[in-house]
């Protein structure tokens, strides 16, 4: 193979390409020598992982083959042909009878961290999106017999416990886990994982508080080992702002931007500042994220109605709207239809609201708000509804937007002051009462 031939992926550095020529061109005349072999499989597996071109993969373990059949008590080459046969394997580039024959033949693998085929062969099956969870649960129990020193399958099948919702599988695992790995900041991290899955799972965010500050002592265990994780920095900010410590989730925020400048921890911070009472920091934000992303400047248009900026607000749900072409989630309709309501009547609000159901699924309880919009029940059944104090803060502050809207101010006043008491600091519902009162307030 020409390796100055264009690839199909990364194009490589001009030295590695010089390398390899100089060794292809030596093959005929060294392959028998097992250092030519072992440093032109270096070579290209160096290249495999600069480039992700399976030819170089497909060559260096051919390299490595040849050499150990040279140098037949060379352990370590036996693991890096392993680790590249369970690659392809992954890839379907061979067959997993040719990687378990392999690990069966080659038993000084089980003293290393390696996992087992049936690891490997479980994880393609993810990788495909394979419907046979039981299948793929199966083969992970297989892989932690194969070779117990390995973490890769306790760490796969916390996760696929997590994935079904099975937390209590999953801690058990994670239990057994840590008995053998005890200083592993992997399975922290899959500690933390557990408590944020659990915490998302719950009706409402905030009905377990112990849960809550459960997940901000994993997570900062976790940038402890590695501060600059940023997954870890986005959920503990996430975490404080659900236990209304704004400011302490804002200082997360800034320091995920100092690691990735990316919109996630942008879009954290226009709104942890907005529930610092910080709207003119905010939209200034939102204005400095709309040069760089403009079609992004939509996922904001809830958060500027929070400040009573209901025409902007609009604009940009119709921009929203236009660019994802009908996939709509339903809170995006009520706060647009929230929008339309106080720029206009109950009347062209409700009929913005009808047009876009369409587009979309609702729960149960996102129907029950939709059927109180729309004057299909009462808010007295809207109420009984409620079961927890999420949905409480949202059926409040629906009646309260339509009194608002009517003039009645003193319900409207009780309503918002009621979404207060509730304490959902996570929900944008609580950010927008607590601005709502101070508009009516200054307004008397």
């Amino acid at each position: 193979m020409n390796v100055t031939n264009k690839y199909k992926y990364k194009e490589l550095p001009k030295t590695i390409k010089e390398q390899i020529s100089k060794f292809e061109e030596s093959y005929s005349d060294s392959k028998e020598n097992p250092a030519f072999l072992a440093n032109l499989g270096d070579l290209y597996k160096k290249a495999y992982e600069l480039s992700n071109n399976k030819i170089f993969r497909k060559k260096a373990l051919n390299a490595y083959q040849e050499f150990s059949k040279l140098a037949p008590n060379h352990f370590q080459v036996f693991a890096v042909i392993y680790n590249l046969k369970a690659e392809s394997a992954v890839d379907g580039d061979i067959d997993f009878s040719s990687l378990k024959s392999y690990y069966a033949a080659h038993p000084q693998l089980k003293n290393t961290t390696i996992p087992g085929p049936s690891f490997y062969q479980s994880y393609a099956l993810i990788k495909e999106r394979s419907s046979d969870k039981n299948r793929i649960l199966k083969l992970l129990k297989q892989s932690l017999k194969e070779n117990p020193k390995a973490l890769g399958p306790y760490s796969l099948l916390i996760l696929q416990h997590l994935d079904n919702k099975r937390f209590l599988l999953a801690e058990a695992i994670l239990k057994q886990a840590k008995k053998k790995f005890p200083d592993s900041n992997r399975l922290r991290g899959l500690q933390a994982n557990i408590t944020y899955d659990k915490i998302n799972a719950q009706d409402c965010v905030i009905s377990d508080k112990n849960l809550l500050k459960k997940g901000i002592v994993n997570f900062k265990e976790l940038l402890k080992d590695n501060p600059n994780n940023l997954d870890a920095r986005l959920s503990l900010a996430r975490l404080y702002r659900a236990l209304g410590l704004y400011q302490l989730s804002l200082a997360e925020y800034n320091r995920a931007i100092e690691l990735d400048d990316g919109l996630s921890a942008k879009a954290g911070k226009v709104q942890a500042l907005i529930f610092l009472d910080r709207m003119d920091d905010a939209t200034a934000l939102i204005s400095e994220i709309g040069k760089t992303h403009p079609n992004y400047r939509a996922n904001f248009a809830d958060w500027l109605s929070v400040g009573g900026r209901w025409d902007e607000s609009l604009k940009l749900f119709v921009l929203g709207f236009e660019r994802i072409k009908g996939v709509i989630d339903f809170y995006d309709v009520q706060w647009y239809a929230f929008a339309t309501l106080m720029l206009n009547d109950k009347e062209t609000a409700q009929k913005a609201m009808e047009e876009k159901l369409g587009f979309i699924k609702m729960n149960k309880w996102e129907s029950t708000l939709s059927k109180f919009f729309l004057d299909k029940i009462s808010k007295e059944k809207l109420l009984e509804k409620a079961t927890n104090s999420c949905r409480l803060t949202e059926a409040f502050y629906s009646i309260a937007m339509f009194e608002w809207q009517q003039g009645n101010i003193a319900s409207a006043l009780d309503y918002f002051s009621k979404i207060k008491a509730e304490k959902v600091f996570p929900y944008v519902e609580y950010a927008a009462a607590k601005y709502h009162i101070k508009t009516i307030e200054l307004q008397k």
